[in-house]
């Protein structure tokens, strides 16, 4: 739409559902964005609304996009959600990040945000994922907010989230990866093993502060569980927790 007039300039429509909140990102020229419950992430030229490139991220048909991309030195980052209006949290169902080359959409690496594939039981585990954009800085660092871990609060077969012992990592994580690689640098798990739906999944706020007389690099994230975490950026520090 054009900013002064409002005249419709151009209009692409998709006609998929979508779970939200969804959004898009523009950069190069280029715009890029979730289509929800199909799983596919899109690229449109900016100027005329000209689909440039369509990649299918997941063949489960209970995973969907759901956040903003993130565009970031000539790569779309987006991640895929464990469901979509169609089905959530069933066993199985997955979230993965994923770093594509804008030019053409392939995948150049992803990363899975569980670990021994939903803590060794697939059947029936199901979570992680991202809902809104990861934060990148000056070095080309990424930081995630992870969401949840299901089923929540467990089920019959398995109360109080049994199927799923331990921490559940990555899941309600900040994290922090090599964007060139897609390695993992370092990670807090704000909410272990978590039985009510507490995500860690706003985007990390990336700021300085002045802890005891030096001003370092610091990250700020938090989520539906209701407390703020600052950590050092280098290292991944906690350095205070506040309910």
């Amino acid at each position: 739409v054009n900013d002064e007039t409002g005249e419709l300039i151009w209009r692409t429509d998709f006609s998929t559902n979508t779970v939200g909140p969804n959004g898009l990102s523009i950069g190069y020229g280029i715009i890029a964005a979730g289509l929800g419950d199909t799983a596919e992430a899109v690229a449109l030229d900016a100027a005329t609304g000209e689909e440039l490139w369509r990649t299918k991220l997941s063949g489960n048909m209970g995973e969907g996009i759901d956040m903003a991309p993130l565009i970031f030195d000539n790569t779309v980052f987006v991640s895929t959600v464990p469901g979509n209006t169609n089905v959530f949290y069933r066993g199985g169902q997955k979230g993965i990040f994923y770093a594509l080359d804008i030019t053409s959409g392939h995948t150049i690496w992803q990363w899975d945000t569980t670990t021994n594939n939903l803590w060794g039981n697939a059947r029936v585990n199901s979570g992680g994922g991202l809902w809104h954009p990861p934060s990148v800085d000056v070095n080309g660092n990424l930081y995630l907010g992870i969401a949840n871990a299901a089923p929540y609060p467990g089920n019959t077969e398995f109360p109080n989230a049994t199927s799923r012992p331990g921490d559940n990592d990555y899941a309600n994580s900040l994290v922090k990866l090599d964007s060139t690689t897609g390695s993992l640098v370092w990670y807090i798990n704000i909410k272990p093993h978590d039985l009510f739906d507490l995500d860690n999944h706003l985007s990390p706020v990336l700021t300085t502060a002045t802890v005891d007389g030096a001003e370092r690099g610091v990250v700020l994230s938090t989520g539906k569980h209701g407390v703020v975490v600052c950590a050092d950026m280098e290292t991944g520090e906690e350095l205070w927790r506040t309910p």
